[in-house]
């Protein structure tokens, strides 16, 4: 198991409170390089999306914690994005929040000869989540099973 990143534990106490006075919910905190530039990156994300006024609210509010308060420094760049539609739902928390949603489910290994099961996200527990399928069944999936859980994009 990877060890936790103490900054993105500080930066995520921190601010998640304050984000949450937004409307939003603060998904991730991570550090990539893009272009030889070390980015900080603030990952948000609320029901019915995430607009481009959301973000500045976000920046603007945490910028100054980050490097003031918490004294962060050490990135070239900082940006609050949308978490966007297509994103893994990892957290408990964050699949709570998507219930009721459609969702595509990635396994490790085919199960029942799928590799995919699409369905609509009807329970979460720490250990599974349980679609409503096509068909109107009910489908348990363990999450140690699931490579991936997204939202399933229906057009």
């Amino acid at each position: 198991m990877a060890k936790a990143d103490p900054k993105k534990m500080r930066i995520m106490e921190r601010l998640t409170a304050d984000v949450a006075r937004f409307g939003l919910d603060l998904i991730d905190v991570e550090t990539v390089r893009e272009h030889e530039k070390k980015i900080l990156r603030l990952i948000i994300d609320k029901n019915g999306g995430v607009g481009i006024d959301d973000c500045v609210a976000v920046s603007e509010m945490a910028d100054p914690v980050i490097s003031g308060e918490l004294a962060i420094t050490d990135h070239d760049v900082f940006e609050v994005q949308s978490a966007g539609l297509d994103r893994n739902l990892s957290t408990t928390a964050d699949l709570r929040r998507h219930i009721g949603a459609d969702v595509d489910v990635k396994f490790f290994q085919a199960m029942d000869g799928h590799k995919i099961m699409e369905g609509v996200l009807t329970d979460v527990s720490e250990d599974a989540v349980t679609l409503r399928r096509e068909d109107g069944s009910e489908q348990i999936v363990l999450r140690k099973d699931a490579a991936t859980i997204r939202r399933g994009i229906r057009f």
